[in-house]
């Protein structure tokens, strides 16, 4: 059953014009787009998969707030579906909210919990490269090498950690401006 202001669409469907959903949504109008949490795969909003990758469909709503009710209700149902709701633009920019289950919310990547857990494994990289130099260097001249390319490698690794963590940030935070812009327009 949809809402009267919902509209499920395929993506792209040859025998409609326009075929692709980009020229169906409207400027204001916001999609959603269903996936199980674990394997990634697109399915329904009740989280039955596509029998086709030519069936994939994705939710039209004519506000965010209605998106997020109704992604936020089915999610209760089926705590394995995953929503990404995203504005007019669709998938060039993140998702504006993405919507799972409480029970789920630690296997979203770059989590908060996850990139905390990383950034100590990084700080723990960074505080052995030196010792691994030290150790190849004064106590054996210099001679073993495989310390210092291990120190290398573990200052370089930790500086990846940390890039992919900031992205991470910087993502979450362009989300929240975009979604702090919908709601002061009133269209949230």
């Amino acid at each position: 059953m949809l809402p009267g202001s919902m509209q499920a669409i395929r993506l792209y469907d040859p025998a409609r014009v326009p075929e692709n959903w980009r020229d169906i949504i409207r400027p204001g109008q916001f999609a959603a787009f269903a996936a199980d949490v674990v394997s990634g795969a697109a399915c329904d909003d009740e989280g039955e998969p596509f029998a086709s990758s030519d069936a994939v469909t994705c939710l039209i709503f004519d506000s965010l707030q209605e998106a997020e009710t109704l992604c936020r209700e089915r999610v209760a149902r089926h705590p394995q579906l995953r929503f990404d709701i995203f504005d007019a633009a669709g998938r060039t920019q993140p998702p504006i909210i993405t919507v799972v289950h409480e029970s789920r919310s630690e296997r979203l990547e770059g989590n908060r919990g996850s990139r905390r857990l990383s950034n100590v494994f990084a700080a723990c990289l960074l505080a052995l490269a030196p010792v691994l130099i030290w150790f190849d260097w004064s106590r054996h001249d210099g001679l073993l090498i495989v310390p210092t390319i291990v120190a290398i490698n573990c200052i370089v690794f930790a500086g990846r950690i940390v890039f992919l963590n900031l992205t991470y940030v910087s993502i979450e935070r362009a989300g929240r401006q975009r979604l702090a812009k919908y709601h002061d327009r009133g269209n949230g």
